[in-house]
């Protein structure tokens, strides 16, 4: 059971690292267009 939780909070963990990257990004393109 400690590895389906374990596995679980890296795969959430994971998840948000990926979409605060992505947001960068976004945000960093938006800002070179506006730029």
């Amino acid at each position: 059971m400690d590895d389906y939780i374990i596995a679980g909070l890296i795969g959430i963990s994971v998840f948000l690292v990926g979409s605060i990257i992505v947001a960068l990004i976004n945000v960093y393109i938006k800002y070179l267009v506006e730029g």
